[in-house]
């Protein structure tokens, strides 16, 4: 067997493992998409099916994102978020909690400013971890170069009521799908 084949048969695994849609915890990462409208109720349910050039491009991206968590004290890395929203919660990873939560993210190309599912994304972390702000870190995935960019986000209270009353609407209407 290729070492890709079994790359492939380990990560499709674990993505059926991945982020199980549990009704009342909606992921960080969801969050933009929840507000935007791109990731409906009736979607909630229905397999992530990824083909295999997008499970490798997912496993280059990890690869980076493990050898720069590896750079900072362990304590550092992957710290658990949870925000009680009352009826729900909104739960994620920051990648470093640093003197500040930190996002990493790698790309082809750095942006010139953060996008905004990334912004939304910290913003939960933001209010999950009680600061004020945090830095989006972009890595560039290139074989000869290691380039990263850093933005800093403030937390923003109308994005974050935004995010509130979206998901929350969501959740209601999941609700009324499941009964």
């Amino acid at each position: 067997m290729k070492i890709e084949e079994l790359i492939l048969e380990k990560r499709k695994k674990e993505n059926r493992d991945w982020h199980h849609p549990q009704v009342g915890r909606y992921h960080a990462s969801s969050v933009y998409s929840i507000v935007n409208g791109d990731y409906k109720p009736e979607d909630f349910f229905k397999p992530q099916l990824l083909d295999d050039r997008t499970i490798f491009t997912f496993e280059i991206g990890k690869m980076y994102h493990t050898h720069a968590q590896s750079l900072f004290p362990k304590e550092s890395v992957e710290k658990k978020v949870e925000i009680d929203c009352g009826d729900f919660k909104i739960v994620g990873k920051v990648d470093l909690m640093l003197k500040v939560p930190c996002e990493l993210k790698t790309c082809s190309r750095i942006p010139p400013r953060p996008k905004i599912e990334h912004i939304y994304q910290m913003q939960t972390y933001l209010k999950g971890t009680n600061h004020s702000k945090g830095i989006i870190t972009y890595i560039e995935k290139h074989p000869t170069i290691y380039r990263t960019v850093n933005y800093e986000v403030l937390f923003n209270e109308e994005t974050w009521n935004t995010i509130l009353s979206k998901v929350g609407v969501f959740h209601k209407e999941l609700l009324k799908l499941k009964h």
